[in-house]
């Protein structure tokens, strides 16, 4: 069986990473696509490594050094339970080649294990990154014994355990009720949203401490921490006291977790994956007058109706703006005063009101729906491409997508923000102006970014949302237009001409980016 398990798990790696692809077509646009991918992953490791570091190190700075262990395995469980969560329908369920996989001889257990330990061997790379910089700033200050050092390696690979048996019972629970509706996407998609809000929500609640001493907050963080996740606590007192016994009670903890999730997995996997690949039908049909619409209506109907057809391709795109649009509520009750008195910096708040414009743009550029619609189309795509319509209406189909979706969470954040922050008039018209501007920009940016690097041959929706070069080359193009006006703004001490300026010239990307998507011919490749 075990034998089975690793070459299923060797096939899900090499197509996961496009390793397989990269092997037999060895074309240089491969090359320069996986060089591309493997850049961007080796940016975003070292600066995920360093925020580490820096976190671990202000801690010790402030004494705070004991509270380390707990905070490192807050952090592995709120990335396991993420990316679980987010992943989970597009490798455990839902996945295209479910009926191939499943007519090989082995077992659904081994299938399980299998996409289990896929699962798991994302997340422990992810946590490996975020808490190895963190575990060495702490071993080093904490001058941690021999046995101490063994517990923290241990503890690196057991961490991700138990979220990922609680992320994975989650996926499980809100897929089988949603299967008992009709638009089961469409409920996915809502649970989904509520219960990372509801996350993020008891998150904010822990962190309002009335101490505006900085030492007393990160104090206040980590009992908290160890108050409501206890596994945490365990962590703390193995680590810091050299507790063999919580050690091993936290190992016994995470290991049934997770014996606990392939039992329920294999029991009910079958049954899951052939209800999802079902198909509802409206009985009682009635034949009546068709409808006529113009081309753009079509186009812009059937993107949508595509669009919500994939919760993994909601959620991934629409968690920006609604992030920002809780954000600027929160900050409805939040005095710009009080940043100053936390960071002990005069004039801090003045500079985050001016920097009120700039605030929106980091989330409306963390994933476009338009940077992954064109791979959507897949092998299907000679049906729209041949279709008697012009190729800039397909593109504004996709663009219109975008924009109905961002400009009314845009609009209502910047009203928000304006009240919360009690901004000047011109900065109140900026704070209206760029983020709308920007979210034009981000939106045929990401069309162009897909042009050139479209993914056609895919098995799971979730390779081309989650892992596409499109997706990847749109997020850095996200941080380096949001970095650089923030960059100038605090380099030439001007936030408001800054952002004139920067609204100006993202208002003339846009139009050339338009310009050239007119210029574009669509055919099957």
């Amino acid at each position: 069986m075990m034998r089975k398990c690793a070459l299923l798990f060797k096939i899900q790696l090499l197509q996961q990473f496009g390793i397989n692809r990269l092997i037999h077509s060895g074309t240089s646009r491969e090359k320069r696509r996986m060089l591309l991918l493997f850049i961007g992953g080796v940016l975003l490791a070292l600066l995920l490594a360093g925020y580490s570091a820096g976190a671990a190190y202000g801690y010790v700075y402030l004494g705070l050094e004991d509270l380390l262990p707990s905070m490192m395995i807050l952090i592995s469980a709120m990335i396991t339970l993420v990316t679980t969560f987010l992943k989970g329908n597009g490798i455990l369920f839902g996945f295209h080649d479910y009926d191939m996989i499943m007519s090989l001889p082995v077992t659904s257990f081994t299938v399980v294990l299998s996409r289990m330990a896929s699962v798991y061997g994302m997340n422990l790379l992810f946590n490996l990154v975020a808490l190895v910089p963190a575990g060495i700033v702490y071993g080093s200050a904490a001058e941690l014994s021999f046995s101490s050092w063994v517990m923290l390696f241990f503890l690196l690979f057991l961490a991700p355990l138990l979220p990922l048996a609680a992320a994975t019972l989650l996926c499980i629970l809100i897929t089988a009720v949603s299967l008992r509706f009709r638009h089961r996407n469409l409920v996915t998609i809502l649970l989904s949203l509520t219960l990372i809000f509801l996350f993020l929500a008891g998150s904010m609640q822990t962190s309002q401490w009335d101490s505006r001493d900085i030492t007393a907050l990160g104090k206040a963080a980590g009992d908290a921490v160890n108050h409501y996740y206890p596994p945490a606590s365990l962590v703390s007192k193995a680590v810091v006291s050299s507790s063999w016994a919580d050690f091993g009670l936290f190992t016994l903890l995470s290991i049934a977790g997770a014996l606990l999730l392939l039992a329920v997995l294999s029991l009910f996997y079958t049954r899951l994956n052939t209800l999802l690949g079902a198909v509802h039908t409206r009985g009682g049909y009635q034949l009546k007058e068709l409808r006529v619409s113009t081309p753009f209506r079509a186009l812009f109907s059937k993107e949508l109706r595509r669009y919500f057809s994939c919760s993994i391709y909601v959620l991934n795109t629409v968690m920006g703006v609604l992030l920002l649009l809780a954000l600027s509520i929160a900050l409805v009750f939040f005095d710009p005063s009080q940043l100053e008195d936390l960071l002990n910096l005069p004039g801090a708040g003045q500079w985050f009101r001016s920097l009120a414009p700039l605030i929106p743009l980091f989330f409306i550029g963390l994933s476009p729906t338009t940077n992954s619609s064109i791979s959507l189309e897949g092998k299907n795509r000679w049906i729209i491409y041949s279709a008697p319509v012009e190729t800039i209406t397909v593109f504004v189909s996709k663009i219109a997508v975008n924009l109905i979706l961002f400009l009314p969470c845009v609009l209502v954040s910047s009203l928000l923000l304006a009240l919360g922050l009690k901004t000047g008039l011109l900065n109140t018209l900026l704070l209206f102006a760029l983020p709308v501007v920007y979210t034009f920009f981000i939106s045929v940016a990401g069309l162009m970014i897909n042009l050139k690097f479209p993914l056609y041959d895919w098995e799971s929706e979730y390779a081309v949302v989650k892992r596409g070069t499109a997706v990847l080359v749109s997020m850095l193009l996200g941080f380096l237009t949001t970095l650089v006006p923030i960059a100038a703004a605090i380099l030439f001490q001007n936030p408001l001409a800054v952002t004139a300026v920067f609204t100006l010239l993202y208002a003339a990307l846009t139009l050339w980016i338009y310009q050239r998507l007119k210029a574009v011919k669509l055919f099957v490749a």
